[in-house]
């Protein structure tokens, strides 16, 4: 038996009455083909896009918060000024990416879908 099903056993005694954690998973990719055996490569590769472009808007979004906060407290310094402007523009060229590179796999995902 190996390791990982000895822990699922000694964490999980009864596995009748646990859930679909696989199912729960690829929910999360946002592609819950992945749960129904019928995965394709390109199935996953698009579900784990748009779960990186999730990360990506969240990522952009803190880096903006983050600019504002440094010009906020600057206090007139005209360098904290300036570093939190780069940072925004640098979050929103981020959000620009972000935007395109979801519009291009929305694209190809209704495009070509076999």
């Amino acid at each position: 038996m190996s390791i990982l099903a000895i822990l699922y056993q000694w964490l999980i005694p009864t596995a009748y009455a646990a859930p679909n954690y696989w199912l729960e998973i690829c929910l999360i990719f946002s592609n819950p083909c992945l749960a129904g055996g019928d995965t394709t490569l390109y199935d996953a590769g698009v579900g784990m896009a748009r779960f990186v472009a999730t990360f990506v808007w969240g990522g952009c979004t803190v880096a903006i918060l983050w600019g504002a906060v440094k010009i906020a407290s600057s206090g007139g310094n005209e360098e904290g000024k300036t570093q939190g402007k780069n940072i925004i523009m640098t979050a929103m060229i981020g959000f620009a990416l972000a935007l395109a590179a979801q519009v291009i796999i929305n694209f190809v995902d209704a495009t070509f879908v076999l």
